[in-house]
């Protein structure tokens, strides 16, 4: 099963990104595009979204235009990411 979220999205430089709140799912490979999963439980439907829990940050946060920081799963602040796209 694929989703739509690979080494373009994420990093896997310190290990495969887990997945929040679905244990019965892991990640096996990320794509350029897309991450593979092994489910072992009930299938995804399409159009359902999963919170994937990066490795390492520091490879990862310059591919977004904004981070959230979330504390008891509620957004406290939005970050707009100014290296958004510089590799300079």
């Amino acid at each position: 099963m694929r989703i739509d979220a690979g080494l373009k999205a994420v990093t896997s430089e310190f290990g495969l990104p887990e997945i929040k709140d679905r244990s019965d799912a892991s990640l096996v490979f990320l794509s350029e595009e897309h991450g593979h999963l092994r489910v072992h439980g009930e299938p995804l439907r399409v159009g359902e979204r999963l919170e994937l829990i990066p490795s390492h940050g520091d490879t990862t946060i310059n591919l977004h235009d904004q981070m959230y920081a979330l504390r008891n799963d509620r957004i406290e602040a939005i970050f707009t990411i100014d290296a958004r796209g510089r590799f300079t």
